[in-house]
């Protein structure tokens, strides 16, 4: 008993000593909603998809968004080395935080919650973070188990020891790893089929990847060189180099890798990829699941430039035209960097986007089926007959829009015309393969994927052609796991 008293009172003390050293509790006063999309997390303390309010006093709860019976009572402590102790039901445990004063967002362990509500400028954190005392780093402080009392046996009565009987231990049932959850939007932009150069790759559903190239002017750099790879869940392709998105996170890349754009073997924890390139510049771009980006190759124009993002849910690397690469924010604006030209500052404007393509100019998928554009394919998309889309791919001058019945309707530069070029054939996405002479004419090809995972090629009149792509291996492509809806 004296035991315990003794760890009680010690631990009393060094929470009012905590209290007393960390004055700017104030600054978390305020009600904070989660600004992202649900993922998971290795300890789930405060549910995702929520609002967290905090009185400044050291005293809050938070609940559900949308539904405030959910609502649950916590503690919190605060120290300057950016650690935040939350108690809940008499558990406790310590997460990374940090607030931004300039986007008035609350970091708890890497996941954003915006200020909704709050007597605190928060333009005044910096300057109050700065002018704190330093307070001890929080550490929970584990109860030791108390050193039992023996209770001597009278002498005047010897009592027999029983043989006491062996117990079995339990069988301890490992927890079950958590299954990440992904942004809608994120799996929607994931790509299975993807082409470069007069070449096209596509992910086969049980993980393996087939490549076919007939371009007489794509230099062979092995962007083919696929046959070796497995659990492959999704490709991105540029002009000369591939890559590979794996189940478990990691990436594999093919190809030109004069700038370093195939250098992706220590990336982890990716959950998209894209591939940026010309004829003499490669890069390659990655989406961790933490809303961060990395990237690699060659950073002329500052495409790779993208260290700071953060919140992002898809990624988008520039073509032939585009020396930009472009992140797509949870609330549905857009950032870039690299090659800037002034018409593009309109991009920042751009709300309520699901997915982007950029080859010549900027093309932005939006909820409700509509499309924005800018750059010199802006005005040709802009136009009727572009609604109802729920996927967009560019290549080149091309600009195409699958429409929620699978027909596909097509845009060029320096054309006036927007027309439907292939009826309703259940196409799920589409890509630019290259050119062919068919009938003493120069074609544009393009590869479409249907829903049953087959696929189909066809010229830019929308007439099915044979593009050498070999049906018996064509088949059992990968599907896209989500698409984008449209409500036109």
């Amino acid at each position: 008993m004296k035991n315990r008293i003794w760890i009680i009172g010690i631990l009393v003390c060094v929470i009012i000593f905590l209290i007393a050293c960390v004055p700017q509790s104030i600054l978390l006063k305020g009600t904070w909603e989660f600004a992202g999309y649900k993922a998971e997390r290795v300890e789930s303390i405060i549910e995702l998809d929520s609002t967290i309010c905090f009185d400044g006093d050291g005293n809050g709860f938070f609940y559900r968004t949308g539904d405030s019976s959910t609502s649950k009572s916590f503690t919190y402590l605060l120290s300057t080395d950016h650690k935040l102790a939350i108690i809940i039901d008499g558990n406790s445990s310590v997460v990374e935080y940090s607030i931004d004063p300039k986007t008035k967002r609350l970091s708890l362990d890497g996941l954003e919650y915006r200020l909704i509500s709050s007597e605190v400028d928060a333009t005044k954190i910096a300057e109050a973070e700065q002018s704190s005392k330093p307070a001890p780093t929080l550490m929970l402080m584990p109860t030791p188990t108390p050193t039992p009392t023996l209770t001597p046996t009278p002498t005047s009565t010897p009592m027999p020891v029983p043989t006491p009987t062996p117990t079995l231990a339990p069988t301890l049932t490992p927890a079950p790893t958590p299954t990440l959850t992904l942004s809608p939007i994120t799996l929607a932009n994931r790509k299975t089929i993807a082409s470069g150069l007069g070449y096209t790759v596509g992910v086969k559903t049980d993980g393996t990847v087939v490549a076919f190239r007939d371009y007489s002017d794509s230099w062979d750099y092995g962007q083919c060189g696929v046959a070796g790879w497995e659990d492959i869940i999704a490709v991105a392709a540029s002009f000369q180099h591939t890559v590979g998105l794996k189940s478990d996170g990691t990436v594999v890349a093919t190809g030109n890798n004069e700038y370093g754009q195939c250098n992706v073997s220590t990336w982890k924890d990716i959950v998209d990829v894209a591939a940026g390139g010309t004829w003499d510049h490669g890069w390659t771009v990655g989406l961790q699941q933490n809303g961060t980006v990395v990237a690699t190759g060659n950073n002329e124009y500052g495409q790779c430039d993208v260290s700071a993002w953060t919140n992002i849910v898809a990624v988008i690397a520039g073509g032939e035209f585009e020396k930009r690469t472009f992140g797509l924010r949870s609330d549905g604006s857009v950032v870039f960097t690299g090659e800037a030209y002034e018409d593009y500052n309109a991009i920042y404007e751009w709300r309520d986007i699901v997915a982007l393509t950029a080859t010549c100019g900027v093309v932005g998928l939006k909820s409700d089926g509509t499309v924005v554009g800018t750059g010199y394919i802006g005005a040709q998309i802009e136009r009727d007959g572009w609604t109802a889309i729920t996927e967009i791919a560019s290549y080149e001058d091309w600009v195409m829009g699958i429409k929620a019945n699978g027909s596909l309707i097509s845009a060029i530069i320096y054309t006036d015309d927007s027309t439907i070029m292939m009826p309703s054939q259940d196409i799920v996405s589409c890509v630019y393969f290259g050119h062919r002479e068919i009938d003493g004419e120069s074609r544009d090809v393009l590869v479409g994927l249907k829903r049953d995972g087959t696929v189909v090629t066809f010229d830019n009149y929308g007439k099915t052609i044979n593009a050498g792509l070999d049906d018996s291996i064509w088949k059992d492509i990968r599907v896209p796991e989500s698409q984008h809806g449209s409500t036109n």
